[in-house]
Parts: C-alpha cells; sequence; structure tokens
C-alpha cells in the first residue's frame, strides 16, 4: 500500500542519499497507481532524486487524503525551525499536517536563506502571515554574541536586500573594533591573507583559539 511505498523510499534514501530507485516491480506498481504524476523508467524503475523525491511521494499521498486525516489528529501541534531553509514540498507536507488545526509554530530568519541551490523556497517564510491569517509574529532582534560595530556592519548590508521582513539586530555589547575589509583577486589570495593576518597576531601573543574563520 502508500504506507509500505513511503516507508521503502525512506529506508533507501537513508542508505543512499543521492538517488533513490526502486526495481521492486511490486512497490513501482503501487507507486504508479497512487502516484501517476512521478517519473517512472523502463516501466519498473521509480526515481526520487534525494529526500525531496520522499517528500513528493507524501505530499502526493496526504492529498489524496491516505494519511493526512490520520496525522492530523494524531499531532496536536506542528512546530519547524529553520523555517527559511524549507522547500515548497516540505512546506505543503506542514500544512497538510497543520489543516485540520493550524496550530504551528515556525522559527527562522529569512536573512539566512542560502539554500535555494538546494530547493529552499523564501517564500515560505516571508508569506507565512498570508497562509495562516491571524497568527503572531515575535521578532528576535536581540544579539548576544557580536559587538555594536559587527552589527552595524550586518544591518547595513541586509537592508540592501529586495525581498526581507524589516528587522534591527541589536546589542548590549561592547562597541568593538571596526570591520575590515580586504578584496583579493582570487580565493587563494584571500586564505593567503587571513593566515598572514593570523601569523602576525601569534607573534604578538594571540593563540589559535583567539581566532575563528567563517566561510
Amino acid at each position: 500500500d502508500f504506507r509500505a511505498a513511503v516507508e521503502t523510499l525512506s529506508r533507501i534514501a537513508d542508505i543512499r542519499p543521492d538517488a533513490v530507485i526502486l526495481q521492486d516491480i511490486g512497490i513501482a506498481r503501487v507507486c504508479r497507481e497512487f502516484f501517476p504524476e512521478l517519473e517512472m523508467h523502463a516501466s519498473t524503475q521509480l526515481v526520487a532524486h534525494n529526500l525531496e523525491g520522499v517528500l513528493q511521494l507524501a505530499r502526493l499521498g496526504f492529498k489524496r487524503g491516505v494519511l493526512a486525516r490520520e496525522l492530523s489528529l494524531q499531532y496536536d501541534d506542528i512546530m519547524v525551525d529553520e523555517y527559511q531553509d524549507t522547500s515548497t514540498a516540505q512546506f505543503e507536507l506542514v500544512h497538510l499536517l497543520a489543516q485540520g488545526h493550524n496550530n504551528i509554530c515556525v522559527v527562522g530568519d529569512d536573512a539566512q536563506s542560502i539554500y535555494s541551490f538546494r530547493g529552499a523556497n523564501i517564500d515560505n517564510i516571508l508569506h507565512f502571515r498570508n497562509q495562516y491569517k491571524g497568527c503572531r509574529i515575535f521578532k528576535l532582534e536581540r544579539n548576544y554574541r557580536s559587538t555594536k560595530k559587527i552589527l552595524e556592519c550586518a544591518n547595513t548590508v541586509i537592508r540592501n536586500n529586495g525581498r526581507r521582513k524589516d528587522k534591527t539586530l541589536w546589542t548590549e555589547n561592547d562597541e568593538g573594533d571596526h570591520a575590515k575589509v580586504y578584496e583579493a583577486e582570487q580565493e587563494d589570495g584571500e586564505a593567503r591573507y587571513a593566515a598572514q593576518v593570523i601569523a602576525g597576531l601569534l607573534r604578538q601573543g594571540y593563540k589559535y583559539s583567539d581566532f575563528a574563520i567563517l566561510m
């Protein structure tokens, strides 16, 4: 049945995440019956790329009412972390799970959406308020890690994003030093510059544990 097909795909995805290939004729027949939209190969192979393919199976099954009602009743509340990195399939899956009660809480930051190349859809978080009318939004703008100068730089840069939710980071930490910008011609020039700066500071008494490099 549908549940067996999805569970089998999930197990295979855990073993081989680059591609899920089903060659079992029985499973393929079931998947073809439930999901005619899916790409079938050589009449017995179903290919679902990455875990996204498994999510598409679940989404399609939910839309057909196979599991949606059962799971909506099972879970009274839905919470999703890193919501800015969710894909369209994940968004629809979560929406179907919460449709019975709309008890849903998501956590995320549109300014940290960096996985569009892996299918993340920033519209999920930008349009959350439109999808769930009457929801409450809590802005966590206080920063406990960085200095005021670093946050000033971050706010100045991120303000240029064309599609974003308005927010301003702040902190009670010290002012800190001004950020320095070094523009290299190639990435090895960047690496060489960072190594030279660290080497110079080590000679002044700093330790390796005093440094952090963000890639």
